[in-house]
């Protein structure tokens, strides 16, 4: 749901680029995505459009382009990227809800609904310290019969942190020192046995 507040476009840009924008954004396809000549923003109508013209707004070059529109860094996901009509999360607790405008997700299936106002930023559940209702995945809404369809195409998935601890350097220095002992342990009994 992210909106700029300034036009911008690139005169640099792929097809990549084209179908991040058309599966993260709500975007009119008819536009002109076909002519391929330059890819720009208008902030006025929140839209994007590939045209034969020069953009108006600030140039960018194509990695200030993918920078702005979030395509570089796929291990976050915010609620800023959440797009009303395009995406479905999953709960934790395997709950999937299909983003809708005003920051409202409705459930597929038991036809309950969820604010996104009870999500922080990083998609963590806010309340009541559950993180069983935490967004853990978000999909990409492919068809208009969704509540059918269990296979749809993972966008996003969390990372969780891992279980093990963190070793500190002195550690690692100890256990590659103990592993070079034993190393030289196993040397010297095979020298001394050919004595």
């Amino acid at each position: 749901m992210k909106k700029f507040s300034e036009n911008f476009y690139t005169d640099d840009f792929d097809q990549e680029m084209l179908d991040f924008i058309e599966e993260n954004y709500n975007v009119d396809t008819v536009n002109g995505w076909y002519v391929k000549r330059c890819l720009s923003y208008h902030f006025y109508d929140n839209d994007f459009y590939v045209s034969e013209y020069l953009g108006h707004g600030v140039y960018l070059t194509k990695q200030q382009f993918k920078e702005k529109i979030g395509m570089t860094n796929k291990d976050t996901f915010t609620k800023d990227d959440l797009v009303a009509g395009k995406h479905v999360v999953e709960c934790r607790n395997g709950s999937r809800y299909v983003v809708l405008e005003d920051n409202v997700l409705l459930e597929l299936g038991d036809l309950g609904w969820e604010g996104l106002d009870d999500f922080e930023e990083d998609l963590l559940f806010g309340r009541d310290n559950s993180d069983e209702w935490d967004i853990v995945k978000v999909y990409r809404v492919q068809y208009k019969n969704i509540h059918l369809r269990k296979d749809l195409p993972l966008v996003w998935e969390r990372k969780e942190k891992s279980e093990e601890p963190v070793k500190s350097e002195a550690q690692l220095q100890y256990e590659e020192c103990q592993a070079k002992m034993d190393e030289l342990q196993k040397e010297l009994s095979a020298l001394k046995e050919k004595l």
